[in-house]
């Protein structure tokens, strides 16, 4: 397995700003901010300089850069929330890299990993379960038609579309179509009204899709609840499964909601520290009595 680091403040560094109320403030100001997200992005890619430009000359143009130490290729328009996501998955927190009970469980499956992506976004989750794990099967779900435009591109890029499936639409518990806000980037999601860039875009019914899979990611801006909340949540075989909860369209406490729901389907839970930030937060769980399954 391969991990991409990126880099922290030295220790020298967060002492002088701990001394320093002059030197707190200019790190912390929007250009100093922007300047060093951009670094530690850059030290992500092998194309560095190139990633540079891009930032500064086309932040919202599609690039396409290799992965440092990889052979796998993500396309993102990196001065938009592309940016963001990379850093999630790529950079920072590697909020996608499993812990260490999750991680045991998914080595010990023969054959492809078998992946099932709700909210593929511009494929940077398949393209971290490609480079993290070698030998995957990925379907990805996303509605929105510019990221999935994207996603499409990155999958012919890297020559993967024997092994990486893409549906454009939105993650349900019904087949059918609903109405889309689009072109939020990673946000886009379901509404109700008919004001703003809203589309119509079908709805795929997640349980006919979630069958034997062993790794399944659920980021799907606030369609989430009506999938846990469905009967058929209790019996998913997925053997683990990583949660990203959000507020909206969601119950009160949607947290403890998502992590009780997960664990009267007979998951063990890992939940991520909670945030007041952010309206959001993931959830890691496996099912350790599933069997090995035979591929």
């Amino acid at each position: 397995m391969k991990a991409i680091t990126g880099g922290a403040p030295s220790r020298a560094i967060r002492e002088c700003m701990a001394r320093s109320k002059l030197l707190r403030g200019i790190i912390k100001s929007e250009v100093s901010q922007t300047v060093i997200r951009l670094v530690r992005r850059r030290a992500a890619v092998r194309e560095r300089w190139r990633f540079v430009l891009a930032v500064v000359l086309a932040p919202s143009r599609v690039v396409a850069f290799r992965l440092r130490g990889s052979s796998i290729r993500v396309l993102i328009r990196p001065g938009t929330r592309d940016g963001d996501i990379f850093d999630e998955i790529f950079v920072g927190e590697r909020a996608y890299e499993p812990p260490p009970q999750a991680a045991s469980l998914l080595e010990s499956v023969h054959g492809p990993l078998r992946v099932l992506d709700l909210g593929g976004n511009v494929g940077l989750f398949g393209a971290f379960v490609f480079n993290h794990f070698g030998d995957v099967d990925v379907t990805s779900v996303e509605p929105d038609p510019a990221n999935a435009e994207i996603l499409a591109r990155c999958i012919a890029s890297n020559g993967l579309q024997a092994k990486w499936r893409l549906i454009r639409a939105c993650a349900g518990t019904r087949p059918g179509s609903v109405t889309l806000e689009a072109g939020r980037f990673a946000d886009s999601r379901i509404v109700e009204t008919s004001e703003g860039n809203v589309i119509e875009v079908p709805q795929v019914d997640v349980f006919d899709l979630v069958h034997d899979v062993d790794l399944l990611k659920m980021d799907i801006e606030g369609s989430e609840w009506a999938i846990l909340a469905d009967d058929r949540f209790r019996h998913l075989d997925a053997r683990v499964t990583i949660l990203e909860w959000h507020d909206y369209r969601g119950p009160r406490a949607p947290r403890e909601v998502a992590i009780r729901s997960l664990v009267e389907a007979g998951y063990v839970v890992m939940p991520s520290v909670p945030s007041d930030v952010f309206p959001h937060g993931t959830v890691w769980a496996w099912r350790p009595q599933i069997p090995t399954r035979e591929r």
